[in-house]
C-alpha cells in the first residue's frame, strides 16, 4: 500500500513538473515573438558644444605693392647697385646713367637763358625810351604843336616796343623752362628710391652696368612685402555673409605650425557669370617678412559662433510628413516619438537644434528610417547595459 502511494505522489509532482515547464516555456517563447517583432535601434544622447562656422579657401600670396623701377632718360647704364632679393631703402641711389650729354645741355640752356634775359633787359630798356617820348608827344600834341600824323607815329612806335618786350619776356620763360627742364633730366640720371618709407625688396633685375638704355625702360621689378595680400573665390551662398575687416586666419606650408592674421580688404562687386564666386582679397600685415609672394595659403575664415549650442549627428535627422526632425526613445516604454526640430549650425557631423532647445531623452541614430511615431522599439545597447553605452561612446 505504501508503494503504491509513493508512485502515485511521484506520477504527481511530475506531471506538475512537465506542466509549469511547458508554461514557462510558452511564456519565454510569447515573449521572444514579441521581442522579434521590436526594431532594433541605436541611440545618443543631445549635447552641448560649442559651434563655429568657418569656411576655408585658398589662395596664392602677392605683394601688397609691386611695380617696375624705370629710367626716365635715355643713355649709357653706369653703375646699378642691388641684386636679386637685396632690400632697397627710401633715398638709396639705385643706379646712375652716364651724364656728360646732361650736363652740357645744361650748361647750353643756362647761356640760353642768359643771353634771352639780356635781349629783354634791351627791350625793357627801349620800351620805357618809347613811353618818355610818347609822353612829350602827347603833350605836344595837345598843344596843337604836332600833328595827328606824328602822334599816330609815336603811338605806333610805342606799341612795337611793348611788343618786342612782352616776345622778349616769352622768350626768357621758355629758355628758363628748357633750364629747369635740362635740370631735371640731369637729375634723372641720377636714379634713387623715391617711396616715402619702408624697405622694400628686388624681385628681378633685367640689367647690367654698361648697357644702352632708352627712356622708360624697366631696369628692375620692385616689391613691398610689409603687408600681402591673397585672392580667394567666395561662392553665391557665403557672399552675403562678408564685410571689410572680417578678420581671417591663413595657414601656409612654408610654417606649418603657425597661423597669420589677416582680414578682408576688397570685396568684388560682381559675381562671375558662369562660376557663381567673387574675388576677395584678403590683407596680411606682414612686418617680419616671413611670409614671401608666391606662396600657397589656406584662409579660414569664421562667419559666426554659437556658443553652448544643444548639437546631435546628421544621422539623426529624418523627415516625416515633410516636417523634419528626430525620434526619442522612451526606454520605460519601449517606444519613439517623432519630435520635429529647427536646425541652425551644421558643422561637420554636429548639427545644431535650434528648436525644441531642451532635448534630453536619448535619440535615435540607427533604423529611423523604418519608424513612425510611436513604433516599438528595442535598443540592445541599452538593454544589455554594454561597456559602449555605459561610458557614454556610440554603439558599434
Amino acid at each position: 500500500m505504501k508503494r503504491a502511494v509513493y508512485i502515485f505522489l511521484a506520477v504527481t509532482v511530475a506531471v506538475v513538473a512537465v506542466l509549469v515547464a511547458l508554461k514557462l516555456f510558452s511564456g519565454g517563447e510569447t515573449q521572444q515573438k514579441k521581442d522579434a517583432e521590436r526594431l532594433a535601434i541605436a541611440t545618443v544622447q543631445p549635447e552641448r558644444k560649442q559651434l563655429a562656422d568657418i569656411r576655408s579657401f585658398t589662395g596664392t600670396l602677392k605683394p601688397d605693392s609691386t611695380f617696375d623701377l624705370a629710367a626716365k632718360v635715355p643713355g649709357k647704364l653706369l653703375t646699378i647697385r642691388g641684386s636679386l632679393g637685396d632690400p632697397l631703402t627710401p633715398g638709396q641711389e639705385i643706379a646712375k646713367i652716364d651724364d656728360v650729354e646732361y650736363i652740357q645741355a645744361l650748361q647750353q640752356s643756362k647761356a640760353d637763358l642768359e643771353t634771352g634775359k639780356a635781349q629783354l633787359l634791351d627791350a625793357n630798356i627801349s620800351l620805357e625810351q618809347a613811353e618818355r617820348d610818347f609822353d612829350r608827344y602827347r603833350k605836344l600834341h595837345d598843344s596843337k604843336v604836332y600833328s595827328d600824323a606824328q602822334y599816330d607815329l609815336a603811338m605806333s612806335t610805342l606799341n612795337s616796343k611793348r611788343a618786342i618786350a612782352a616776345m622778349r619776356a616769352a622768350e626768357v620763360a621758355r629758355l628758363q623752362a628748357a633750364a629747369d627742364n635740362a635740370a631735371t633730366r640731369l637729375d634723372d640720371t641720377d636714379i634713387r628710391a623715391e617711396w616715402a618709407d619702408g624697405t622694400r625688396f628686388i624681385a628681378r633685375r633685367f640689367v647690367d652696368p654698361g648697357a644702352l638704355i632708352a627712356a622708360n625702360q624697366p631696369l628692375m621689378t620692385v616689391i613691398d612685402i610689409a603687408a600681402l595680400k591673397a585672392e580667394i573665390n567666395v561662392i553665391e551662398r557665403d557672399y552675403p555673409k562678408l564685410k571689410l575687416q572680417h578678420p581671417a586666419v591663413l595657414t601656409t606650408d612654408a610654417y606649418p605650425e603657425k597661423s597669420f592674421t589677416g582680414y578682408v580688404a576688397n570685396i568684388s562687386q560682381n559675381l562671375d557669370a558662369n562660376t557663381r564666386q567673387a574675388p576677395v582679397q584678403i590683407k596680411i600685415p606682414n612686418a617680419a617678412h616671413e611670409l614671401k609672394p608666391g606662396m600657397f595659403v589656406r584662409v579660414n575664415i569664421e562667419f559666426s559662433r554659437h556658443d553652448n549650442a544643444l548639437t546631435l549627428p546628421r544621422e539623426a535627422f529624418v523627415k516625416r510628413q515633410n516636417r523634419e526632425g528626430v525620434f526619442v526613445y522612451l526606454k520605460d516604454e519601449g517606444l519613439v516619438r517623432f519630435v520635429p526640430t529647427t536646425v541652425g549650425l551644421t558643422v561637420g557631423n554636429n548639427v545644431e537644434v535650434v528648436a525644441p532647445d531642451d532635448i534630453k531623452l536619448p535619440v535615435v541614430t540607427l533604423g529611423n528610417h523604418q519608424l513612425f511615431d510611436g513604433a516599438l522599439v528595442i535598443d540592445p545597447a541599452a538593454a544589455f547595459g554594454t561597456a559602449e553605452t555605459q561610458s557614454g561612446a556610440e554603439p558599434r
